[in-house]
């Protein structure tokens, strides 16, 4: 963590974004931090006309990051909220352009640990095994599979910001990010990543259920689901792990976290 603080100070200092080969390095630092042998090889591209930030090929162990697209979203993010930007120094900005990279590197970090669960006990594990079993080719069959495939891809990819796999790796990215900021930067940072994480575990949820009970419900997976919740006392869960987990919560204390993140942009 120390190495890659001091690169992202480095790189405030000099008014620029982290660039291809420091973001190699920050990768190999956090594979080797964690000991994510699965991953064989990191590729940084900058091809034009893809829709992807980054992905992590569970086959092959590859990496693969955008970085044209990378750049192109770390600008567009943090100047979307001109309330904070306007209170940023430039060596702030570009801490805060270089965590939005970051954010794809946590996040695609998470999708690896996700393939290689060593905890089955945890309720959140339980759901990325569930998920990961209904998106996952079985090679047994691959005749009969592909049919099953492609309508799983399809709900998969419709329901793709309900799904926990994805809310869990990028709340796990946020998490860090504000524990970043916090070792080092000044309070009107703390406070912008602060809010882009309360405002990522807030979308999607409704006054009926949470974003992980419409996913599975949209793709057809429901009893799957209620039989893995049912092993569980959710109701022992506090109100902000059930945000991170996407389960139902208390409709008075999401109005109330709502709030929260209007009285934020004041």
């Amino acid at each position: 963590m120390n190495d890659i603080i001091e690169l992202l100070i480095k790189c405030g200092n000099e008014g620029r974004l982290l660039y291809p080969k420091e973001i190699v390095d920050i990768i190999n630092i956090l594979v080797d931090k964690d000991k994510l042998i699965h991953i064989k090889k990191v590729i940084i591209n900058q091809k034009k006309f893809v829709d992807y930030y980054g992905y992590y090929n569970y086959s092959n162990g590859e990496i693969v990051i955008n970085y044209r697209n990378l750049v192109k979203r770390a600008v567009k993010n943090y100047k979307s909220i001109l309330a904070f930007y306007d209170l940023l120094s430039t060596f702030e900005r570009y801490i805060n352009y270089n965590f939005s990279i970051l954010h794809t590197i946590f996040h695609e970090l998470e999708h690896v640990k996700q393939r290689n669960i060593q905890d089955f006990n945890s309720l959140e594990n339980k759901i990325v095994l569930l998920e990961n079993s209904f998106i996952t080719f079985d090679e047994t069959d691959p005749i009969m599979e592909t049919f099953s495939y492609i309508k799983r891809s399809f709900l998969y990819k419709k329901n793709y910001k309900l799904s926990p796999i994805e809310r869990y790796a990028d709340n796990a990215a946020l998490s860090t990010i504000v524990s970043y900021s916090e070792s080092f930067c000044s309070k009107a940072m703390i406070l912008l990543n602060k809010y882009y994480h309360l405002q990522y575990l807030l979308y999607s949820y409704n006054e009926v259920n949470g974003p992980t009970e419409q996913y599975f419900s949209n793709i057809e997976k429901e009893e799957d689901y209620n039989k893995t919740i049912s092993m569980y006392d959710t109701d022992s869960i506090d109100f902000n792990r059930k945000l991170e987990l996407g389960l139902r919560v208390d409709n008075e204390e999401l109005k109330e976290k709502n709030a929260i993140l209007k009285r934020i942009l004041k």
